[in-house]
């Protein structure tokens, strides 16, 4: 993973290089802010999470744009079961380079995007519970933890232009998110129908692939 995230690195620095020697006039307003909707299937975790954003963006040139973004996924427990959702709260922020194409009312580009992925709870096993004399079994104290993953937004984006001053933006991609912790967590069983719940699972944090869609509109200027 940490070869990937350099090479990102190394991709953003030499379409960085690049754009700083285009001359080239472009009609394209500079500056660009939005807001997104986002759903991103963290594919170890088993869940998939909306969440709402903001982006700033930077038009070099027609072809080449560098922006940040950040989205929260708020959500923090189960509609059903009484679960908490692994991870708890999250937050990702990412910082990168678009290039591609564009004309007049349509854009076609790549990205990436290096960031982070903040996660606000983790289960551990020891939070399962203890077993006591006389086969009774005692709740253990929450054994939580919370985590922050770097992470890598690879994928594409479509761009509509109502007009010269407005934006409607499609991304999807793979956000390659790395756990250096190596920790176990607990995946926590679900209450599939009544009278039966599906175990309990642990995994162990490493790399993971996620697909993510976003969805926003935005001002140029």
């Amino acid at each position: 993973m940490q070869k990937r995230f350099f090479f990102g690195l190394s991709i953003v620095a030499l379409l960085l290089f690049a754009g700083s020697d285009v001359s080239a006039q472009s009609d394209t307003p500079r500056y660009e802010v939005g807001a997104q909707f986002s759903l991103i299937r963290f594919g170890d975790l088993d869940i998939t999470e909306p969440g709402f954003g903001g982006r700033f963006t930077y038009n070099i040139n027609d072809h080449l744009a560098v922006e940040a973004e950040g989205n929260f996924f708020h959500r923090n427990a189960k509609s059903f079961g009484g679960f908490v959702l692994q991870g708890g709260r999250k937050i990702e922020a990412l910082f990168g380079v678009k290039a591609g194409v564009r004309t007049r009312r349509l854009g076609v580009f790549g990205k990436v995007r290096p960031g982070f992925v903040h996660f606000s709870n983790f289960e551990k096993p020891e939070a399962l519970g203890i077993v006591c004399a006389g086969s009774c079994t005692v709740p253990a104290p929450p054994f939580n933890f919370s985590e922050t993953d770097v992470a890598v937004d690879l994928g594409g984006v479509i761009e509509l232009y109502p007009s010269r001053r407005t934006i409607v933006r499609f991304d999807v991609g793979d956000t390659i998110v790395h756990s250096g912790s190596g920790k176990t967590i607990v995946l926590p069983g679900i209450t599939q129908f009544p009278g039966f719940t599906s175990p309990t699972k642990d995994i162990v944090r490493s790399t993971s692939h996620n697909l993510q869609f976003s969805i926003g509109i935005g001002f140029r200027f």
